[in-house]
């Protein structure tokens, strides 16, 4: 009787054992489920954004060109700023030169 009380009493711990052994795997597992989907929201998440950027190289072949037009065209600018201050300021030499000559031809 005293062998089949340890008997039933190791089986009874093994069955307990079992139970909390398959209890942890399956927490292990909805653990496992749950990082994989946010895991895959990331990767979701990621490729969204990607499609609001644009790559480089066509970043490159696209904006650069446009970025040496606009270059050149502030050049442009300036130099034609610069000719037009240029122009006023002989214009206004040339009138204080007249204006000189006439003061004292008089």
């Amino acid at each position: 009787m005293d062998e089949d009380c340890s008997v039933q009493h190791e089986r009874e711990l093994r069955e307990a054992w079992q139970k909390a052994s398959d209890e942890k795997v399956l927490l292990v597992q909805q653990d496992l489920v749950r990082r994989l989907e946010d895991m895959n929201q990331f990767r979701r998440q990621i490729t969204e954004e990607r499609s609001d950027f644009m790559r480089r190289e066509v970043y490159d072949r696209e904006i650069g060109p446009l970025q040496d037009r606009v270059k050149r065209l502030e050049i442009g600018a300036g130099e034609a700023a610069g000719k037009t201050a240029a122009y006023a300021s002989i214009a206004t030499i040339i009138i204080v030169a007249i204006e000189v000559a006439l003061h004292f031809w008089k």
